[in-house]
């Protein structure tokens, strides 16, 4: 008996656009760094960030750490089609606020 197993490719076909490497910069001294979750996977992911708001301003001169939580794009669902355009316009805000960003979600 001959029996046949249908296989699929799960990834997505996209085109990426290349874009500039962001500028480092000289120094953190005085700097706003921006700390962005992506997503509540990484359960001690407040340890590193408490750790980083002690560290970084003590070593390194950081003015202040901002903490981005995921919030379900303030309360719209993952499932939203307009999940893209809302999770643009938190990252669009937040990137006002700071000079540099450390991002990390983690599984």
């Amino acid at each position: 008996m001959t029996s046949q197993v249908e296989l699929l490719n799960p990834v997505a076909r996209v085109t990426i656009k290349d874009r500039p490497v962001a500028k480092l910069l000289d120094t953190l001294d005085g700097k706003v760094v921006g700390v962005w979750e992506t997503y509540n996977y990484w359960r001690s992911f407040g340890l590193l960030v408490g750790k980083l708001k002690e560290v970084l301003p003590a070593r390194y001169g950081v003015k202040e750490v901002i903490w981005h939580k995921p919030t379900a794009a303030g309360g719209v669902g993952f499932a939203d089609p307009n999940m893209a355009q809302i999770e643009q316009k938190y990252f669009s805000e937040f990137a006002k606020k700071v000079d540099c960003v450390i991002t990390g979600g983690g599984y």
